[in-house]
């Protein structure tokens, strides 16, 4: 089996000193856990969440906001013998440092995160796993008022549709849709019903 087929699973957390650092468990080799080792500078929120996606089998990218409110992300690919790289930043500093990044896959390669930045706007990045392009954003959607950092929910597809769940800062539930059938990107968000809840409130979807 070449490096290249070699499927691997990460453990990842933040320490207490701001640094990424990961535990890894190749498929293909001993079945123990090697590490958790340190990845990068210590520029990121200690205790902070981290996301992981999976661009391939073998590809792994760890997304996280860093204390400068930079989106960042950190690629391990096996095909290159330097181990994990980065952090590549994406935008400019406009996020809530520490903030969650949600991720999904949008279509067999093209993959979506989304944030809400300090303003508290909903952004979107975007990565071609098809190409050497790395993420490409922060784009703003709509002119929904959220609460800045707080979480995203994400759920779908339903038929061809995605549909990403917010708290905006009276309160009111918000939802955003992206029809992949149709070029027209994401719609919304727009509040539904009539309900109060607590504006960092986490929906959780199923």
């Amino acid at each position: 089996m070449s490096a290249a087929d070699q499927m691997s699973y990460v453990a990842s957390l933040v320490d207490l000193s701001g640094t990424l650092n990961v535990a890894t468990l190749v498929a293909s080799g001993t079945a123990e856990w090697q590490g958790p080792n340190t990845v990068g500078c210590t520029n990121l929120v200690p205790g902070s969440q981290v996301t992981v996606v999976r661009p391939s089998a073998s590809v792994c990218m760890i997304l996280a906001v860093d204390r400068s409110g930079l989106f960042s992300a950190f690629v391990l690919d096996p095909t290159q013998s330097q181990g994990w790289q980065g952090p590549d930043t994406v935008g400019c500093p406009s996020l809530v440092p520490g903030s969650v990044i949600t991720a999904f896959q949008q279509s067999p390669t093209l993959f979506t995160a989304l944030v809400i930045d300090r303003n508290g706007w909903l952004n979107t990045a975007t990565l071609d796993a098809g190409t050497a392009a790395g993420w490409q954003g922060l784009n703003t959607v709509g002119n929904a008022r959220l609460l800045p950092g707080s979480p995203v929910a994400v759920c779908g597809p339903s038929g061809s549709t995605f549909t990403a769940f917010m708290v905006d800062q009276d309160g009111a539930l918000n939802v955003a849709t992206l029809d992949t059938s149709s070029s027209v990107g994401w719609q919304g968000p727009l509040t539904i019903g009539t309900c109060n809840f607590s504006p960092d409130a986490r929906v959780s979807t199923g």
